[in-house]
C-alpha cells in the first residue's frame, strides 16, 4: 500500500535526516536500506504509512509535521498529540478507498491523501478523549464522507486540520489572534453539516428517524410545551423550532399542541424539502417552515415566545469572546425572543468537542456565561438519559453522545 503525499515531504525528510545526523543514520533508525532512503529523498519514490511512521519515530518529530508540514517538528511536551497509531490509520484508508470506489469523482489524488489525514487526526482526538480504539463502520463512513464532501479543495481540508492543531495541541489559545481563520473554519463546518444532511448521510438519517416519535420523545416535548407556557403565562404561544429537520417533531406539536403557532428554521435542502411534504399532506401550515443557518435567522426581532434548539446548537464551537459559532446562535435566539420568553436548548454537556462529525460540549458554566450575555436566565438544566433500540456499534455510539445531553429552559428577562 502506498500513499499520495502532500507535497514538501521530501524536502522534510532531508531536513530529518540532518537533524539524525546524516542519511545513514536515518536509514537504519528508520530500518530501511540507504538505496530505499536515498530514492525517498529524491523524490522518487511513493512511502507507505508505515514507513513514514518508522522514519518520524527514528527522528523522534511529528507525524504530521512530516506528513503535511504543520506544527513544530517536535511538540512541546504540554502540547503533545497523542501517539501515532498505525492500525488506526489502516483501518480509514481501506475504509475510505472502498468508499469512494462508489464517488470516484468526489476527491482527486491529493485530496484523498488530505482526507484520509482530516479523518485520521480527528478519529484519534475521538479514541484519546472516550479512552478506547475506534472501529470504523459503513455507516460512520458515509457520514464523514458526506460531510467532507463539502470542504472537498485542499485549502479546505488544510483549514480543518490546522483549526484542529490549534484549537487541541496549542495550550490555551488567543481566539482574538486567529479570528480570521476562526470565522472561515466556522463558515466551513456550517457548510459541512449542511452538506451532511443533504446527501447520502442525511438520507439514511431522516429515513433511521422517520416521523413517528417514540415515547419517551413524546413525554419531552409534552413537558417542555408545558413548562413554556407556565413561563410565558400566554393562552397562545409563538413557537420557532430551530434545526427541525424533517419536521416530525413539529408535525406533533401541529396535531396535539392548539395553543401553539409553529414555525421551523432549517439548515439542510432535504430536511425543507421533507417538510414540504408534510405542508403539502395538510400535516404542517403551509410554508412554516424556512431554510437558513442558526447564526444568521431570517425573523424579526421579538416574535417568538418560544425558541426550541433540540440537538442543533452543538454543531457549532464556542469560543468565548470572539461573537461566532454558539455565541452567534445563542445572539440570534435570544434577539427573536419576545421579553419574558423561552428558550428551549437540548445539547451536549461537558467539555472539549469532537471534530468528526463536529460535536460541541458545553458545561454548566459556559451556559451559564452565554446565558448572562444574552440576557437570559437559566430556569432548569436536566441531564437526560435516551434509550435507543437500533442495535450494534450504531447503538453504542449513540448511547455514549446522547446520555451526554442535558435539556436546559432559559428566560429571556
Amino acid at each position: 500500500m502506498t500513499d499520495n503525499l502532500p507535497g514538501g515531504v521530501h524536502a522534510r525528510l532531508n531536513q530529518l535526516a540532518d537533524r539524525v545526523g546524516g542519511k545513514r543514520a536515518l536509514a537504519a533508525g528508520a530500518k530501511l536500506s540507504e538505496a530505499q532512503l536515498y530514492r525517498y529523498l529524491s523524490g522518487d519514490g511513493e512511502l507507505s504509512v508505515r514507513k513514514l511512521v518508522n522514519l518520524a519515530r527514528a527522528g523522534e518529530v511529528s507525524v504530521n509535521w512530516l506528513l503535511n508540514g504543520e506544527g513544530p517538528m517536535v511538540p512541546p511536551p504540554e502540547a503533545a498529540q497523542p501517539f501515532f497509531r498505525p492500525a488506526l490509520m489502516f483501518m480509514i484508508t481501506e475504509a475510505l478507498d472502498t468508499l469512494l470506489l462508489e464517488w470516484p469523482d468526489a476527491f482527486g489524488p491529493r485530496q484523498r491523501a488530505r482526507l484520509r489525514n482530516v479523518l485520521y487526526l480527528a478519529l484519534r482526538h475521538e479514541e484519546t478523549r472516550r479512552g478506547r480504539d475506534y472501529i470504523a463502520t459503513d455507516l460512520n463512513m458515509v457520514g464523514y464522507v458526506s460531510f467532507l464532501s463539502g470542504l472537498r479543495s485542499e485549502e479546505e481540508l488544510t483549514m480543518l486540520e490546522e483549526v484542529q492543531m490549534l484549537l487541541e495541541y496549542s495550550g490555551k489559545p488567543d481566539y482574538t489572534q486567529h479570528l480570521q481563520k476562526l470565522i472561515k473554519y466556522c463558515n466551513y463546518l456550517v457548510r459541512g453539516i449542511k452538506s451532511y444532511y443533504t446527501h447520502h448521510a442525511g438520507q439514511l438519517y431522516f429515513d433511521r428517524m422517520g416521523q413517528q416519535l417514540d415515547s419517551e420523545t413524546v413525554r419531552h416535548l409534552t413537558d417542555v410545551v408545558e413548562q413554556a407556557a407556565q413561563l410565558v403565562r400566554k393562552p397562545q404561544l409563538d413557537w420557532l423550532d430551530v434545526g427541525c429537520g424533517n419536521g416530525r417533531h413539529l408535525s406533533h406539536l401541529h396535531k396535539h399542541f392548539a395553543n401553539l403557532t409553529i414555525r421551523g428554521l432549517e439548515l439542510s435542502q432535504l430536511g425543507v424539502d421533507l417538510c414540504r411534504t408534510l405542508e403539502a399532506a395538510g400535516r404542517l401550515p403551509e410554508d412554516c417552515v424556512q431554510q437558513g443557518d442558526m447564526r444568521l435567522m431570517p425573523f424579526r426581532d421579538a416574535t417568538c415566545d418560544v425558541v426550541y434548539a433540540r440537538m442543533s446548537l452543538w454543531s457549532l464551537p464556542y469560543w468565548p469572546g470572539t461573537g461566532l459559532g454558539v455565541e452567534a446562535a445563542m445572539a440570534e435566539m435570544s434577539r427573536v425572543l419576545r421579553p419574558g420568553g423561552v428558550l428551549i436548548v437540548t445539547t451536549l454537556l461537558g467539555t472539549g468537542r469532537d471534530y468528526l462529525l463536529f460535536r460541541q460540549f458545553l458545561s454548566e458554566a459556559d451556559l451559564q456565561a452565554l446565558a448572562q450575555n444574552n440576557g437570559l436566565k437559566i430556569i432548569t438544566l436536566s441531564p437526560n438519559q435516551f434509550n435507543f433500540s437500533n442495535g450494534g456499534n450504531t447503538q453504542q455510539t449513540y448511547l455514549e453522545i446522547y446520555n451526554t445531553t442535558a435539556t436546559i429552559i432559559l428566560q429571556k428577562t
